[in-house]
């Protein structure tokens, strides 16, 4: 009996002088490839269902973004997507032109693309026309992708018939001293240019010095531009207002001198906000939208189609720890 006592009493020293009160990791000293790998594996039931989502953010005075498409475009799942742009300018000059005899040559729209954000086939002509922005537009408030802008039917010009070449320079030439027989060219960057009309270039000029002074004068006379397709389904195109290359620009003879006069700063177009258009009911997609199925998925961007997962089981595994989190 005081045999087993000492033993036990010399037992419960040696623990505790060995013991350590710092955790281990067992199996610390086996090698790599000795280590005990354990899964658990648990099938779940899920279903889907696809759905139109919401408007998405596409200006706001705190970031102006160079990514913008125009353009229609038919897919066989997705159905139609129309892009549609909306621009608004600032007078660069803050001067006003006073000669006594002033011809407008031509008004040009010119749009840099952005070959980089190109979709579909360049070989689809495509006609764009341009319409007039009407009344004020706050250009330090925010829009969304589905915001209606105050527009005029009457088109102030347009392109028709027109091939994307999105990687392609634009030769112009150019016959700045009048004679014809030497003119120059020029290699500009890839570019769409549309004429508008003269009257535009006649109306802007005769600004008196009030609203040329002031952007908020200035835009109440002349909101700005609305780009837009009206014929074509085979591409969106990529374009970039902030581009030195994108302008609105009125050529004009004041007294006999030509002269030109830019109404975008080098910054670019003061307000650039998309708006999309899309009828997913001309797709292969449309008899699946809000409908609970568990064999189809579809995400579309530019505010296009997306889908909800509605997962079962999920609450048998709550409290695990999944990938450390």
């Amino acid at each position: 009996m005081t045999i087993r006592i000492y033993f036990l009493v010399l037992f419960g020293f040696v623990l505790t002088h060995f013991a350590c009160n710092d955790p281990s990791f067992v199996g610390s000293e086996l090698l790599e490839d000795d280590l005990i790998n354990s899964e658990v594996q648990k099938e779940f039931e899920f279903r889907a269902r696809i759905v139109t989502t919401d408007s998405i953010l596409v200006y706001d005075a705190g970031h102006l973004s160079n990514n913008f498409h125009i353009g229609s475009h038919f897919d066989e799942q997705f159905g139609n997507s129309r892009a549609e742009v909306a621009l608004q300018l600032l007078n660069i000059s803050r001067t006003v032109d006073t000669s006594s005899v002033i011809e407008v040559d031509s008004v040009i729209l010119s749009m840099a693309y952005n070959p980089g954000l190109f979709f579909g086939d360049s070989t689809v002509p495509i006609s764009i026309e341009v319409l007039r922005i009407m009344g004020y537009v706050d250009r330090f408030g925010a829009y969304f992708s589905n915001h209606v802008f105050p527009v005029s039917m009457d088109p102030l010009g347009s392109i028709h018939n027109y091939l994307p070449k999105p990687n392609t320079l634009l030769t112009r030439i150019i016959d700045p001293e009048g004679d014809e027989s030497d003119p120059d060219t020029v290699r500009l960057v890839p570019q769409i240019r549309i004429d508008l009309q003269r009257e535009l270039g006649a109306e802007l000029l005769s600004l008196d010095t009030i609203a040329a002074q002031s952007d908020s004068l200035f835009l109440a006379n002349f909101g700005g531009v609305y780009l837009r397709s009206i014929m074509g389904d085979g591409s969106l195109i990529g374009i970039d207002p902030g581009s030195s290359a994108s302008s609105l620009t009125v050529y004009y003879k004041a007294n006999g001198e030509n002269r030109v006069r830019r109404y975008v700063p080098e910054t670019g177009f003061a307000l650039r906000a998309q708006v999309y258009h899309h009828d997913h009911s001309v797709g292969s997609l449309a008899p699946l939208i809000n409908q609970w199925q568990d064999s189809v998925i579809a995400v579309q961007g530019i505010s296009g189609l997306g889908t909800e997962f509605e997962i079962s089981g999920m609450e048998d595994i709550r409290g695990a720890i999944i990938n450390q989190a």
